[in-house]
Order: C-alpha cells, then structure tokens, then sequence
C-alpha cells in the first residue's frame, strides 16, 4: 500500500508584521527596531536546517541547526535534539508586562 504522507516540504517562509506598544528601544539604536507604537516587518526563512530572520528588511540573524552543537542556554538541547523535518510556528513575547500585537501573519512552504 501506497504512503499517504506527503513529503517534507523543502523549507517555510513565515512573515508578519508586529507592534510593540510598551517597549521603548532606549539604547538598541543599531538592533533596526522601531520605536514603540510604529509596525514592524519580521520574516523567518528555514530552508533544510538553515534558519534566517529579517527584521525591517535587515538580516539580524542566520543559523546553521548542523549536529554537534551544544546549546549555550542552560537546559537546552543540542543541535543533534533539535532535528526537525516538521513541526510549528509559535508567536510569543517575553514578560507578563509585555503587550504586543501581530498582523499580516502568513506561512508559505518553500
């Protein structure tokens, strides 16, 4: 019998636009974020094991997900944990005080 399981797709394309309304960036002037109240741009482009995030049309940060990498936060696992063909896209902020908006979310497969 024939698989009905779809191959893994090559890779995913998340972009979205998200607002910042308590976070003044006081001090973060060459990090490209937009004072508090004005939209931001954010695209994740994961092609393989190869991740690269733009913010505001600027690459602030690529990662290679290759095995043999260890975490350099306490508790997490190492890249070779961290294989994934699938899984989810999480939107989050980080504190409780925090409050954040997110529009224009799209994910296309690669």
């Amino acid at each position: 019998m024939a698989s009905r399981r779809r191959p893994a797709p090559a890779g995913v394309f998340v972009s979205a636009q998200f607002l910042q309304q308590n976070f003044d960036p006081v001090g973060l002037g060459d990090a490209g974020v937009t004072p508090k109240g004005e939209w931001n741009s954010y695209e994740i482009r994961v092609v393989g094991q190869h991740y690269e995030i733009v913010r505001n049309g600027e690459v602030i940060n690529t990662f290679d997900n290759v095995p043999g990498i260890s975490s350099s936060r306490a508790g997490d696992p190492p890249t070779d944990l961290r294989q994934f063909l699938s899984g989810y896209v999480g939107l989050q902020n980080h504190g409780n005080a925090d409050l954040i908006e997110f529009r224009n979310i799209r994910v296309q497969e690669l």
